[in-house]
């Protein structure tokens, strides 16, 4: 192949080559389009539409989701009038003068106030929202926070007392008592509102206190305290304070105590009757009540008299919180019964009278004699061998006496069932059945129980 051939087929290579890649005149204005609109948006400023530019913002403004907004307020705290101003900030203490403090929302800052020269006092509580025996004391503290919203509120710690104080329970806890702690608007809002948490410390001169911290997060919202003590000082004292506020000489300081009461148990003893035969003829019923305990199940009660003779000394109260035993008389006089209780401050007393027997006497003789003359008319009329009338007289009254003694103690020698336990007329028939039959010789005596 010559040299001008060779050059002639490279030329039409390439010129094949050129029109195969070359684009269509359509293709080709698009592709010029697109340049040209390339180049304007790099050369020019940019522009977003008004939709775009809105959701853009949105998207920049919104927070994440559980994100706390910041908001913060300025408080002027040269108007509050205390005697210790704590700024928790941050989760930081700072004691402060002077000057303003600024509170933020989303660090959940707050200032407590000691308010100067205020203690504990006993507030009014409407009847429908306490129950009765409740006390209401505003505490001398003052918290100034944020709610959720951001607006200030002023907040006042309560706390109240049930129940009218501790009280003696009866169990091995001793003395318990219920108190419980929150806080009111100032503005008298009864709105519940948050705010940031607040902790409490409570002491006290008791054996437990149960929480001893707890932490106040809403208005209007009551925290339940329990207190407990084996043998409590009267009255008990409890404080109640911020423990960003807490420190020994506020603790000790008198201002802060708040004095709850100690409600002891009362004991209560009955006696029935209060007049009986002496001499151990007949007995009495002892009944002891107990007042005021929680749960009077299970508690002891101590019995103690200087005349007769108690059947039991130690009593166990049941659930009603009571328990009774009997006493029986020994010798005559006036007889003092005392009951004792580890739940009672002080012993209770009854008294019982045991009086000579002389209605006893008179009947049981009656009966006797009653008894001889009907033997002897009975042995006469049988013509028996008849004593002497004063004889059989004599014979059947002491067996008449022997029969209703022996009967009043609890022995049955004639061992007849009477429904009768006691009276005149009971004496007296059976005084004359013992004149009459007369005393059982070897035969074996029954003894009836209670009587």
């Amino acid at each position: 192949m010559s040299a001008f051939t060779h050059r002639t087929t490279l030329l039409a290579t390439i010129a094949l080559g050129l029109m195969i890649s070359w684009p269509a005149p359509a293709q080709q204005r698009e592709l010029n389009d697109s340049r040209v609109r390339d180049l304007r948006l790099r050369d020019a400023p940019t522009r977003i539409a008004p939709t775009q530019h809105r959701r853009a913002a949105e998207s920049i403004s919104r927070e994440p989701r559980g994100a706390k907004r910041e908001i913060e307020r300025t408080v002027d705290i040269s108007k509050l009038s205390r005697d210790k101003l704590i700024l928790v900030k941050d989760g930081k203490k700072t004691a402060i003068d002077s000057g303003r403090a600024t509170l933020s929302r989303a660090k959940g800052d707050f200032l407590i106030e000691r308010i100067r020269d205020e203690r504990p006092k006993i507030e009014k509580i409407p009847e429908a929202t306490q129950p009765d025996e409740t006390v209401a004391i505003k505490l001398p503290y003052k918290i100034i926070t944020l709610d959720r919203r951001g607006n200030r509120i002023d907040l006042r710690v309560i706390a109240y007392v049930h129940g009218g104080g501790l009280r003696a329970t009866g169990g091995t806890a001793g003395f318990r008592g219920k108190l419980s702690v929150g806080v009111q608007d100032e503005a008298k809002n009864t709105r519940q509102r948050s705010f940031a948490p607040v902790e409490m410390l409570i002491t006290g001169d008791v054996d437990a206190v149960k929480p001893e911290r707890v932490k106040l997060t809403k208005t209007n919202d009551l925290r339940p305290i329990e207190l407990q003590a084996l043998s409590p000082r009267e009255p008990v004292s409890v404080t109640i304070i911020p423990l960003a506020i807490s420190d020994s000489a506020t603790i000790a300081s008198k201002n802060e105590i708040i004095e709850v009461p100690v409600i002891w148990a009362e004991l209560s003893v009955a006696v029935s009757p209060i007049t009986i035969q002496g001499f151990g003829l007949e007995t009495a019923q002892v009944i002891v009540r107990s007042h005021g305990l929680r749960e009077p199940g299970g508690v002891e009660v101590t019995l103690a008299t200087d005349r007769g003779r108690l059947a039991e000394t130690t009593l166990i109260l049941d659930e009603q919180g009571t328990a009774t035993t009997t006493i029986r008389s020994v010798s005559s006089g006036v007889a003092h019964i005392e009951a004792y209780g580890s739940t009672a401050q002080e012993p209770t007393s009854a008294e019982i009278t045991f009086a000579i027997p002389w209605f006893f006497l008179f009947f049981a003789v009656a009966g006797g004699m009653v008894g001889s003359l009907l033997r002897w008319a009975h042995r006469r009329r049988t013509k028996a061998s008849a004593r002497s009338p004063w004889l059989e007289l004599s014979l059947g009254v002491l067996a008449g006496i022997v029969v209703s003694t022996a009967y009043a103690i609890g022995i049955n020698l004639l061992r007849v069932s009477v429904d009768a336990s006691a009276g005149e007329a009971l004496v007296f028939v059976l005084s004359a059945l013992g004149a009459y039959v007369g005393l059982p010789g070897r035969k074996a005596a029954t003894t009836t129980a209670g009587h």
